[in-house]
């Protein structure tokens, strides 16, 4: 496989195998259904031994520069990461304010709900 085409590849694993794996730790409204320190004591876990799994296996194949490497694969995979991250909360942002525009009682705008609770 290309060198490069695997950085990018296991980026987004990194990315998706915590993501998925937080779902059932989550009802659909995005309340905990476990204690919220103990989700992010799993998540780390579960971070970090993606991470290391797929820090090695794409270390297996290379034979020198091991530093220029790894500070090649943090940099991307930082970048994937919050890339995906920022994407995901934006959808989910916007998901948020469509919903609530459009279930709203009052005016039909998201922040009436505030106004009228004040």
């Amino acid at each position: 496989m290309n060198k490069y085409l695997k950085i990018v590849l296991f980026g987004f694993l990194l990315w998706l195998i915590p993501f998925i794996a937080g779902f059932p730790f989550v009802d659909a409204s995005g309340n905990f259904l476990i204690h919220e320190t103990f989700f992010k004591s799993i998540m780390i876990v579960v971070g970090g031994l993606v991470g290391v799994t797929l820090a090695v296996i794409y270390f297996r194949e290379i034979g020198k520069d091991h530093v220029r490497e790894g500070v090649t694969i943090g940099v991307v995979w930082l970048m994937i990461n919050l890339g995906l991250d920022l994407v995901s909360w934006n959808s989910f942002f916007i998901f948020f304010l469509l919903h609530n525009s459009i279930s709203s009682p009052h005016s039909g705008h998201f922040f009436s709900h505030l106004a009228a609770s004040s």
